[in-house]
């Protein structure tokens, strides 16, 4: 998480999503931007449903991972 508190978020659903839930997955800044951005418009805002599969997609599950 050092990564992400040295570096400004613009607003958007990543920064509505770190200020909701606290949290975004280990992954967040290794993927495009604008990708993260989508899936967390899809996932209704909460990082906790989003997955990063082997390939590199981005995947929205129904409910959150444990």
């Amino acid at each position: 998480m050092s990564d992400l508190t040295s570096r400004r978020i613009p607003p958007g659903p990543i920064l509505d999503a770190l200020r909701t839930h606290r949290y975004l997955p280990d992954w967040a800044l290794d993927v495009p931007r604008l990708a993260l951005e989508h899936a967390l418009v899809l996932a209704d805002g909460d990082p906790h449903r989003l997955v990063l599969d082997d390939d590199g997609t981005i995947r929205v599950e129904n409910a959150p991972q444990p």
